[in-house]
């Protein structure tokens, strides 16, 4: 085989998916901190909306 297509017994784009797929996960875990709250919070938001409308849309409409 080539040895411009194959490096470590992967082809270039399986090495490339791997870095980036690692880094990505470390990038992850160092903004854990913040990044957990903000999930959080948009879910509470999306309940949120969910009460409003309900409470909303259960009023009777004067016609």
């Amino acid at each position: 085989m080539n040895s411009t297509l194959v490096r470590h017994g992967q082809r270039p784009t399986e090495d490339s998916i791997n870095r980036v797929e690692s880094g990505g996960r470390r990038l992850a875990e160092r903004e854990r901190t913040w990044l957990v709250p903000l999930g959080r919070a948009g879910f509470a938001a999306n309940g949120l909306v969910y009460v409003i409308v309900g409470a909303w849309q259960s009023k009777p409409q004067s016609a």
